[in-house]
Parts: structure tokens; C-alpha cells; sequence
């Protein structure tokens, strides 16, 4: 059902991708936003350009919108399709999304933040947890493919993607933890990242902490400059920050669900993804701040 959902998705208001890997080249320069928008599946759905428009609207002058509670790529899928879709490696369980990947999942795609006219920082806030203690989880964000294109012969960017999993060649970094294990054993891997860390505490998993999540805060900024922050679900603090160029200013990076090696739909074998929230710091002139 998923994959005729997208095969027959070709307007602008559709995802036009399908199971295998292919190019999407641009037919005009004027359609060049409308094709960054389809690199990612879902980034041209029309709730995310709502959200974004409903965002620039709101707080007229301030440096910070925020996009509260994204909805789910099962919602925008059965929007979409106008059906619930059956998706392998995703289910909506009773206390948010959970995700069994074994490549990797898409959350949210790269959404075209120009509407708010140039930003310096965007944040990711993602609740999770999980009881699969000995696998490395939580999520990757991935440059924009604005940042990364190849472009055809009159040098219009054209795109490859292929589905819903991760691809090698995109600059990422992966944000993984091990709830359950002792000092969480928190690492980033990619361009910047560094190896496990004991975080000062142990991260409850999924059952002892009686369904609650841990909060990672991804703050990306367009020079490079990034930090991590993860709250227990009791209010421990942990942060680090690391450089990496994911984002340009216009388009946010893709955000990913991550399971190491997969898993099941079975006890241990899972991640619970709970709400998550947009924050995007905008440039805005200092005249406009101090009067609003």
C-alpha cells in the first residue's frame, strides 16, 4: 500500500518517489524550489508548508518560531493516501510511533524554510526511548540536498533518493544512546562526532521509567556550530556540542529514526518516538527585535 500511495504521488502536493533508487531532474529554473521541496519523500506535503507559513505569522519580529508536535509521517502518509498505509519497519503504538528499521526511517523530510527569510539555527526536540538496551539508537539528521546536488547539463540541481531509508553518500550524523546501559553510552557518528560518552547518568529504559521519554535537543546551525542536549525523563542534562555544516539557512536538514541493526515488533526490539518540535531562530534585524 505505501508504495502505490507514492508511485501515484506526482503533483506538487504529493511524494514523488517510488521503491527504487532514481534521478529527479528540475524542468525549470522557475520550478527549482518546487524540486528541492521533492527531494525528501513528504517535503512537499502541504501541512508541512502550512506549518511553516503559520509559523513566519506568528510572533511578528521575534528571533525564535517554534513548530510544535510535527505530525507523523504515518499521518502525512495516510493524508496522502487517504488510508492508514501498512509500512514494514513502522506502526503507531499507543504511546507514539515506533520504528523496528533496520536502514533507518524517515521522521521528517527537509522542509523549504524560506518563508521565513533566512535563519541561523534550526532545532530538532525528539522524545524517545526504548527497552532494546545493547543497540545503539535514536536519530540522524541529513544535509539538505540543496547543499548537495549534482545538477544536469544547464546546471539545474536534480536529486537521488530512494525511498525512506538512509543514503551513504549524504553528509549525516547519526545521535545514538543506550537507554538502560550505565552512563547512557552516547555517541555522533559522522563528520565532527565523537565515540561513546559516559553521560554522568543511567538513561531508564522504555519499561523502568514506565513509558517515559528522554528528550535529544539537536541545535544545527548554518556555521557549522552544533550542540546536543539530552534530558532524562527525570530532568538529567547532559550536552556537547560538535561541528558540522547540515543546514544552509533556507532548508532544514531531513530527520531520521535510527535502530542499530535493526529489530522487531517484539518486547526489546523497538524505539518509541514521541512528540517532536521545530525550533527555528531567524534573522531578523535588531531595530525589529528591540520594538516588538
Amino acid at each position: 500500500m505505501l508504495l502505490e500511495v507514492v508511485s501515484r504521488a506526482t503533483g506538487t502536493s504529493r511524494w514523488p518517489t517510488g521503491g527504487g533508487t532514481r534521478p529527479v531532474a528540475a524542468h525549470s529554473r522557475r520550478d527549482r524550489a518546487g524540486d528541492q521541496s521533492r527531494s525528501s519523500p513528504g517535503g512537499s506535503w502541504r501541512g508541512y508548508k502550512e506549518l511553516v507559513q503559520a509559523a513566519a505569522a506568528s510572533c511578528a519580529g521575534q528571533k525564535v518560531k517554534i513548530i510544535k508536535k510535527i505530525p507523523s509521517i504515518l499521518d502525512v502518509l495516510e493524508d496522502l493516501g487517504g488510508q492508514m498505509p501498512e509500512v514494514a519497519d513502522l506502526r503507531q503504538g499507543e504511546k507514539g510511533l515506533e520504528c523496528k528499521a533496520e536502514n533507518g526511517h524517515l521522521l521528517l523530510p527537509s522542509l523549504n524554510l524560506e518563508e521565513l527569510q533566512g535563519f541561523s539555527k534550526v532545532v530538532f526536540s525528539v522524545k524517545l526511548n526504548s527497552d532494546a538496551h545493547n543497540q545503539g539508537l535514536g536519530v540522524v539528521v541529513v544535509q539538505p540536498s540543496s547543499m548537495q546536488c549534482d545538477k544536469d547539463a544547464e546546471g539545474i540541481p536534480k536529486f537521488v533518493y530512494n525511498g525512506y531509508g538512509l543514503q551513504k553518500d549524504k553528509n549525516s550524523n547519526a545521535i545514538k544512546f543506550h537507554p538502560g546501559m550505565g552512563g547512557g553510552q552516547l555517541r555522533i557518528e559522522g563528520v565532527g562526532g565523537f565515540g561513546n560518552q559516559d553521560i554522568g547518568f543511567t538513561p531508564q529504559d522504555w519499561t523502568s521509567s514506565e513509558n517515559s521519554f528522554h528528550t535529544l535537543e539537536v541545535s544545527l546551525g548554518t556555521d557549522g556550530q552544533n550542540n546536543l542536549k539530552l534530558t532524562g525523563h527525570q530532568g538529567e542534562v547532559w550536552q556537547r556540542g560538535w561541528e558540522n555544516r547540515l543546514t544552509d539557512g533556507r532548508y532544514s536538514p531531513e530527520l531520521h529514526a535510527w535502530l542499530d541493526m535493526g529489530g522487531s515488533f517484539k518486547p526489546r526490539g523497538f524505539v518509541v518516538y514521541g512528540d517532536i518540535d521545530v525550533e527555528v531562530h531567524v534573522n531578523v534585524a535588531e531595530s525589529v527585535v528591540e520594538t516588538s
